[in-house]
Order: structure tokens, then C-alpha cells, then sequence
């Protein structure tokens, strides 16, 4: 159910991000402020902005703020844990940033976001074991929505499938998090008037960093809170996890896996991008999310007994469709 709080964060977001991207525009078009990706050949007037995420990393930050100011202990650590995120991956859009920087940071950033959370989480008192892997997800999550980037309007597409999704399978989610996603869904709305393909602006390592950071949060609060099973979350994601993780395993298997392991071009929906093209693949998307990823989360809400059996069967036509585009992944370095 919609309401008008949650209409307002939308409405909010929608034109804050509007707001947002024409003054960076209109900033980067000083020629003192350049910062730029490398020209498109389908957008002739204008390359694409570098760092069009902030569109959304601005809001997010400014309202988890709000919530610290409120002397809100798991709200300071999030705030920190994003902060850190969007700050180390816009570092990136600017210039390089070594992997030992980014891996250290990212640690740090999860190490907030799990610290603040364990005062009313309690997620450490699941074990050590669990909170590793906790870890170890997160972070692979952070490091997964970057290479989507290299096809127009995919994030954008993702975030908001996912946003949507779990208000409808939670039946409205209550606090924060349905601020977070209501807010989310409406920048991302904004974002992707000028990220449709053809681009004129890119989300970037810093929307990419924060996104793949605030959506796991989310993903653990709505697990430990009890608004959603992790196997349901897992299928509303599974169009973002499962490509990667699949060209990941075919490199491991071959040998190749740290060989252009980053390299988004190897991963299922570039190269359908590159074939057919991002709207086509956009398209594709969309339906695999809306009519049979969300169906199937709600079969698992609604027969929890054949939870992990349905993940399977969701990320089915995924595997088919990897294995048939990329039968010789590892070789195409």
C-alpha cells in the first residue's frame, strides 16, 4: 500500500534528483570542471557525466544524517558506512584508486554499517561464521553493481525493480527502510530521465559503491527484522548476483578467475547489450524481474518449505542463458 509518506519520499527524491543533475551539469560544464568518461558512440552532443550517482548518494546521505542528528547509534554507523562507500568509489570516477585502498575502505565501510547495526540487530550473536560471511557478501555485492554500469540505465532499472519489489512482497515496509526505498526508487526515477540509453550520465563507482553497499543493508535489515525471507530477497537480486557470480566460477573452474574477473563486458547482459543493444536488453530485464523473479519470491514467501528449491528455478533461465551466450568466457580475455 502507498502512502502519502511514502508518495512524498518519491516525490521528493524524483525532483531532488532532477535538481541534482542540473547543477552538476551544469558545473562539469566549465571547462575547469571536466570530469568525463570517454566519449559514447551513441551520444553525439554530450559524453556521458562520470558520476551521475550522486544524484541519489546526496539524499540518501542528507536523510540518513537527519537520522544520526537524532542521536540514532545505528544511524551514525550506516551514515559512516555510506559516507565511506560513495566517497572511495567517486575517488574512483576522478582517478584511479588501487585495490588495496578500495579493499581496506570497503572493510571499513561494512565494519561500520555491521557495528551500528549489532546494537539492535544483535548480528554478532548469530557467530562469527555467519557475520564472515555477512562480510564476504556485502562486499562481493559492492563490488557487482560497477560493471553494470557499461550498459545505459541497468543500475537505475535494477535498484528500482528491487525497491519496488520488496514494498510489494513486504506489503509496505515500515520505518527507515521504506523511507530509504520510497527514496531510492524516486531518485533513481529522476536518474533515469538522463541515464536511458543513450546515457548522458553515468551512475559511477560512487552510485555504484553506495547502491551496492545500501541495498545489502537492506537486504540484512529486512532479514534480521523478520519483513522478509533472505531466499525471497536473493531472487529479487538474483538478476544482479548470479550473472557475476556465474563468470566468476567459469574463470575459477578454468583457472582464469583473477583474469579481467572486474571486466563487466565478459558478464551475461553486456554482451546481450552488445548484440542487440541496451534498450532490447533493458527490456529483457525487466520482464526476467517482473514476470518471473517477483512471482517466484512470492511463491517462496508463500511456500517456505520449497524456499531454496524456487531460488534454484529463478535463477534457472539465468544459467541457461549464461551458459548458452558465454560457453567460452575464460577464453575471451
Amino acid at each position: 500500500m502507498v502512502t502519502a509518506t511514502a508518495l512524498s519520499y518519491l516525490l521528493a527524491g524524483f525532483l531532488g534528483a532532477l535538481i541534482l543533475v542540473y547543477f552538476l551539469r551544469l558545473l562539469t560544464s566549465n571547462s575547469a570542471w571536466r570530469l568525463f568518461t570517454g566519449s559514447s558512440e551513441e551520444t553525439r552532443v554530450l559524453p556521458p557525466l562520470a558520476f551521475g550517482g550522486l544524484v541519489f548518494v546526496v539524499p540518501v546521505l542528507v536523510y540518513l544524517s537527519l537520522l544520526a542528528a537524532e542521536d540514532l547509534i545505528w544511524a551514525r554507523g550506516l551514515v559512516a558506512g555510506c559516507a565511506i562507500a560513495a566517497g572511495l568509489g567517486l575517488w574512483g570516477d576522478i582517478r584511479s584508486v588501487g585495490v588495496r585502498v578500495r579493499f581496506a575502505g570497503l572493510l571499513v565501510a561494512i565494519g561500520a554499517v555491521l557495528w551500528s547495526f549489532d546494537s539492535t540487530l544483535a548480528v554478532m550473536q548469530w557467530g562469527w561464521l555467519p557475520a564472515l560471511c555477512i562480510v564476504a557478501a556485502m562486499f562481493w555485492h559492492v563490488t557487482l553493481l560497477d560493471a553494470m554500469d557499461s550498459v545505459d540505465g541497468l543500475v537505475g532499472v535494477h535498484c528500482l525493480l528491487f525497491c519496488v519489489g520488496m514494498q510489494v512482497l513486504g506489503q509496505g515496509i515500515p520505518g527507515w527502510a521504506g523511507d530509504v526505498t520510497w527514496l531510492l526508487a524516486g531518485t533513481v526515477l529522476g536518474l533515469l530521465v538522463f541515464n536511458w540509453p543513450p546515457a548522458r550520465i553515468r551512475v559511477g563507482k560512487a552510485g555504484s559503491g553506495l547502491l551496492g553497499l545500501l541495498l545489502a543493508v537492506l537486504v540484512l535489515y529486512a532479514v534480521a527484522s523478520d519483513l522478509l525471507p533472505l531466499v525471497a530477497c536473493l531472487i529479487l537480486l538474483a538478476g544482479c548476483w548470479f550473472d557475476a557470480s556465474y563468470t566468476w566460477c567459469v574463470r575459477m573452474f578454468r583457472g582464469r578467475a583473477a583474469a579481467g574477473s572486474g571486466n563487466g563486458e565478459r558478464r551475461l547482459f553486456q554482451k546481450v547489450a552488445d548484440s542487440k543493444g541496451p534498450k532490447w536488453t533493458l527490456a529483457i530485464y525487466m520482464a526476467l524481474h517482473l514476470f518471473w523473479l517477483v512471482p517466484l519470491a512470492w511463491l517462496s514467501l508463500r511456500y517456505g518449505q520449497f524456499d531454496w528449491p524456487i531460488l534454484l528455478l529463478a535463477v534457472a533461465p539465468i544459467a541457461g542463458a549464461a551458459r548458452y551466450r558465454m560457453p567460452h568466457v575464460a577464453e575471451e580475455d
